[in-house]
């Protein structure tokens, strides 16, 4: 597990630049910039704490792939699937522990594209 406080995400050279394998927890600031960060064909985790969050997401620059995010504040993941963010979020909780995690999958054009979340709960 790699712990980081802000990160920026720039590299536009492929379209998913960034090949995730192992596992981030993020604190601060996840600036993507530019370039799709891989982890749903690599096997990687990224985790956003209770102070972590991102900007500038865009088409051409998210997580294709499974987001988690700890703590009870509202939280609008970075997430996306072939070449297109699609947000998605959560609002506040009054639970002590909150852990959720969301991905997104584009489908055929002509079919409707499907979300996925699992929340878990620790009281």
């Amino acid at each position: 597990m790699s712990y980081l406080y802000d990160v920026l995400f720039d590299n536009n050279s492929v379209s998913a630049p960034f090949e995730l394998l192992g596992a981030l927890d993020i604190s601060g600031i996840s600036d993507f910039y530019q370039g799709v960060v891989d982890n749903d064909n690599f096997g990687g985790s990224i985790n956003f704490s209770a102070t972590g969050g991102h900007i500038n997401t865009s088409d051409l620059s998210h997580v294709d792939g499974g987001v988690h995010k700890t703590g009870l504040n509202s939280f609008t993941y970075p997430i996306g699937d072939g070449g297109y963010y699609r947000l998605a979020g959560t609002s506040n909780s009054d639970q002590k522990v909150f852990i959720n995690q969301s991905s997104f999958t584009k489908t055929q054009p002509t079919l409707p594209s499907r979300f996925t979340r699992r929340r878990f709960r620790s009281y």
